[in-house]
């Protein structure tokens, strides 16, 4: 069994923080940066900075505000809402009185949404439309607080239905007016924190549970990894209801007090670089795929990203070495890292100073890797989680002698390099009992552009076959097609001419990787059907059950 301990190496001077509350940060922000710019948003067709001072204004309101709807310790507050200013406004008050928050997907079915609601126990739900709960089912005792502005929408039919207590902007012109800042608790590394629901890729999700000492270790140990310094400034557009962007967006800007920038809008990620000029930014690697085709598709990269980009973290997925290399040439440093939810969520990351090309980098400090006899990757650490919520089953099932599980296969180098091969769920066994890991095939199709999304398949069988879903605009203009997709799907010649493609692509990869046959999907795969997870990972028993008659074509050899 395959062991390393990260020691020393990085970050070791921020234990001295490990004992401050996440908002204990802000608050001693603002002793020395009160009027500094913390916080870019787009709001009412401008974009406007927020000082730290503003910043912490909002969020003791907001205390209060929750302290006056009888929210205290322990309590679960649910937040349904896109990444933005009240989202990070909402989720620091809840720290400030040491409720439970919840974040809660955008993304998900109203099935999900309600047994989430109602295996957490929320009292509160805070969320920025009101429509969002439209027809959702709601437990007893729940109320509902709109962050956003109640005159902006027809919302009372809704409000009449629900526990309503009203809308943010309202609420908070009377908190606290005349008590002043809202009393504030001693730290407890040990409080349940949070409660993150984990995306689902093979399971029914789960609740995982982070303390306060968890998401605080997290969250400064990513940050001495990055490197940033008070010129920094983060570009952020990845939802806050994901670890990734809580700890590596949201905390560590909280950690480093530099500027943050949030999206203007998700379809507006790369619109936005030109004018926001961030020197990092936090993706996965769609998104990093999709930048470099905007900045090849122009005659000069900084009228893409601006001029100011300096490093790109990337985690989320397995990253290519193309793409890797693409930012390496253009003179931006691409840090990979690997990390779970039940890992809040950082585990591995390269660095400036420690940086291998198709790793996820070294342990964080004080985190232990092992590989265990299976290849499974197993992590031991202070920001390892508390556990699933009510589910002790499960929680006693995750662990090895104290070590997580991960659920994911790798190796170490010699250096202490952690590289991700896969994971054990997903690994395909051919009826010849060969091991065949569908995301290599699946990241080499998707490099071509008539390819949007592959899914390959073939357990216990012969050969492997793959669902693809083209990308139609490019189809079309390549062979004038004419029609719609619902026609071209059935073509056996449109069929045909992806399988040469697929071959194509394939061409490097081994005898027993290569696909035999493949079938056309019309329409993407995606969370709002259940074909993806909330973070885009693909949800694999969910597409077979949906495609069951399309691979029982291909498997039996049926036109």
């Amino acid at each position: 069994m395959l062991l390393y301990d990260a020691g020393d190496e990085i970050g070791r001077a921020s234990k001295v923080f490990l004992m401050m509350a996440l908002i204990q940060q802000l608050i001693d922000r603002v002793e020395t940066q009160q009027d500094t710019p913390a916080i870019q948003i787009f709001r009412e067709g401008k974009w406007k900075w927020y000082s730290w001072g503003e910043l912490l204004q909002q969020v003791q309101a907001f205390a209060w505000v929750l302290k006056n709807l009888g929210i205290t310790r322990g309590n679960r507050v649910g937040i349904l809402a896109e990444s933005g200013l009240e989202w990070i406004v909402a989720d620091l008050a809840c720290h400030y009185v040491k409720a439970v928050s919840v974040p809660l997907s955008t993304q998900i079915s109203q099935r999900q949404l309600e047994s989430q609601m109602d295996h957490s126990g929320l009292c509160l739900l805070l969320v920025d439309d009101v429509n969002r709960v439209t027809g959702v089912k709601f437990g007893t005792g729940v109320s509902v607080m709109n962050l956003g502005d109640s005159r902006a929408t027809d919302e009372e039919s809704i409000q009449r239905s629900l526990d309503w207590v009203g809308c943010w902007p309202d609420l908070k012109r009377h908190a606290g007016v005349m008590e002043g800042p809202l009393p504030m608790e001693t730290c407890d590394p040990t409080r349940i924190s949070t409660i993150m629901y984990t995306s689902g890729t093979t399971d029914s999700p789960k609740g995982v549970m982070l303390t306060e000492g968890n998401l605080m270790f997290n969250s400064q140990q990513a940050f001495a990894c990055y490197g940033f310094d008070s010129t920094a400034h983060q570009y952020s557009f990845l939802p806050f209801f994901h670890a990734f962007a809580r700890t590596c967006d949201l905390y560590v800007w909280l950690c480093g007090g530099h500027r943050l920038s949030l999206a203007s809008a998700r379809k507006n990620t790369i619109q936005d670089l030109a004018h926001v000029c961030p020197t990092h930014i936090n993706g996965v690697p769609h998104y990093f795929h999709r930048l470099r085709q905007a900045a090849l598709e122009c005659d000069h990269e900084v009228r893409v990203w601006g001029d100011l980009l300096e490093q790109v973290n990337c985690g989320g997925a397995a990253l290519s070495d193309d793409l890797y290399m693409f930012y390496e040439t253009a003179g931006i440093t691409m840090l990979e890292g690997y990390g779970l939810t039940e890992t809040s969520p950082v585990a591995s990351l390269n660095t400036q100073g420690a940086q291998r090309m198709g790793s996820v980098g070294k342990a964080l400090a004080e985190t232990e890797l092992r590989i265990d006899v299976s290849g499974e990757i197993q992590i031991r650490g202070p920001h390892v989680m508390a556990g699933y919520y009510r589910d002790s089953q499960q929680t006693q099932a995750a662990y090895d002698d104290g070590w997580l599980k991960t659920g994911d296969l790798g190796y170490l180098d010699d250096e202490g390099f952690l590289f991700v091969t896969g994971r054990e769920t997903e690994m395909i066994v051919t009826s010849r009992g060969q091991n065949v890991w569908p995301g290599t095939i699946e990241m080499e199709l998707a490099k071509h552009a008539a390819i949007g999304q592959a899914v390959v398949f073939g357990d216990g069988s012969d050969d492997l076959v793959a669902l693809i879903c083209p990308d139609w605009d490019h189809v079309v203009a390549v062979l004038d097609l004419s029609g719609s997709p619902k026609q071209w799907v059935g073509s056996p010649q449109v069929e045909n001419w992806f399988l040469e493609i697929v071959q194509q692509q394939l061409s490097a990869l081994a005898r027993h990787e290569q696909i035999a046959k493949v079938a056309l999907i019309e329409s993407p795969l995606t969370a709002e059907n259940d074909m993806l997870t909330p973070k885009g990972t693909l949800r694999r028993c969910q597409i077979a059950m949906v495609f069951e008659d399309v691979l029982k074509r291909l498997y039996s050899g049926s036109p």
